[in-house]
């Protein structure tokens, strides 16, 4: 590679990628439970414009599997390959090198979760009743008394599902500096599982140490939870964990032994 900018160095990381069949392997993966999650649902109470708020939730293992999958082949699989090291061997541009491929994963994170909203809309227009009015287990979803129907509905959705990308992203960032410090692709692997897991089973007081602990929650929690500060609380720690591990990582990539 040639350009030393960093949309220089995204370009190159992008190249690497779309040769991976396996990021594309998870767009397949979020579709088919998306399909899954409705078919049972064809004669239940709930229209496709509702149907997000269940089908997103539910693929959240995926786009946890995903942010791990990724920050590992970033950094910690293409050390073990030995080809880490070509673009700061051509170019030197550590720091440039690290903010692309940072910047590649929230990009990633941010096509999956679209497609990941985008098909759960289509999946439920295709299977689901119709209607605009929005339902949750069962029962209309009111804001201050009357129902959120319409366009409303659609954009407080959408809104509310798009919360899940900077807890995710701040998860991502925080895999990538595992990934930097361990350079071993199993075991960053193994531990961003076991990370999802422990997060899981941890008691409620962990949420803003483990911060993909109410993921899954958010959306709705955002919606029916209407006044509580706690969405917006959760996702500005997110951000700035997220802009922290930025500098950390920089600095960690910087002073990692790569050139051996």
């Amino acid at each position: 590679m040639g350009d030393d900018s960093i949309a220089g160095y995204l370009r190159y990381e992008f190249y690497k990628q779309k040769k991976n069949k396996y990021y594309y392997l998870f767009f397949i993966i979020i579709l088919a439970s998306n399909i899954t999650k409705a078919i049972p649902l064809i004669n239940a109470d709930i229209n496709w414009a509702s149907f997000p708020l269940l089908a997103v939730p539910g693929t959240v293992l995926f786009l946890v599997l995903f942010t791990i999958f990724l920050a590992t082949d970033l950094v910690a699989s293409e050390y073990e390959k030995g080809i880490l090291k070509l673009p700061i061997m051509i170019n030197g541009k550590r720091k440039k090198l690290i903010k692309a491929k940072l910047l590649s994963l929230i990009i990633w994170i941010i096509l999956l979760v679209v497609f990941d909203i985008g098909s759960s809309y289509i999946v439920g227009k295709v299977l689901l009743k119709q209607g605009t009015t929005l339902v949750l287990d069962g029962q209309n979803i009111l804001n201050k008394g009357v129902e959120i129907k319409g366009i409303e509905a659609i954009i407080t959705v959408i809104i509310s599902e798009l919360s899940i990308i900077i807890p995710l992203i701040s998860f991502g960032i925080l895999m990538v500096f595992i990934s930097s410090l361990v350079r071993k692709s199993s075991l960053v692997m193994g531990i961003g599982f076991l990370y999802y897991i422990i997060s899981i089973i941890s008691p409620d007081k962990t949420r803003y140490i483990f911060l993909i602990k109410y993921i899954y929650k958010l959306p709705s929690f955002m919606i029916i939870g209407s006044g509580s500060l706690e969405p917006a609380i959760y996702i500005l720690i997110s951000l700035i964990i997220a802009i922290v591990l930025v500098i950390v990582n920089i600095f960690c990539f910087w002073m990692m032994e790569i050139l051996k």
